[in-house]
């Protein structure tokens, strides 16, 4: 019969599932760490749509010599199509400064994140462009 110490030492020693203990202690701080870059990438996709949105509406606002606001909020909406995780404000506005007509375009896009207790807190940025307007 074995001793109290004996048994002891053998419990010590004894490594079967050591590994699935500490694989539960550290995988849900892998997941939040990979979900969290899945997040952020998603929310900096959609600021650069946003941000080419704005710069394609200028350019063709230029060339195209396109002068109201209806117009060219149509072709903003157009350019940025679908969201890809959050949603955009859009907004154009025709102002005149030093004799010349420009067109402030600008793009709201607001994303909160899908992680649990991460969603109180959303992300918002903001790009825009001013272009000078063709006289027709």
């Amino acid at each position: 019969m074995k001793t109290f110490w004996k048994k002891l030492r053998d419990i010590r020693s004894n490594n079967d599932g050591a590994s699935a203990v500490e694989f539960a202690f550290i995988a849900p701080v892998i997941a939040m760490v990979v979900f969290g870059a899945v997040e952020t990438g998603i929310f900096f996709m959609g600021t650069h749509q946003a941000q080419e949105a704005t710069e394609d509406t200028a350019r063709l606002a230029r060339m195209d010599g396109l002068q109201t606001e209806e117009d060219l909020l149509a072709l903003l909406n157009q350019e940025i199509g679908t969201p890809i995780g959050g949603k955009y404000q859009t907004s154009v506005v025709i102002v005149s400064a030093h004799g010349e007509s420009f067109a402030d375009i600008s793009v709201q896009y607001d994303y909160s994140l899908h992680i649990p207790f991460m969603d109180k807190f959303p992300f918002k940025t903001q790009t825009g462009t001013r272009v000078l307007l063709r006289d027709i």
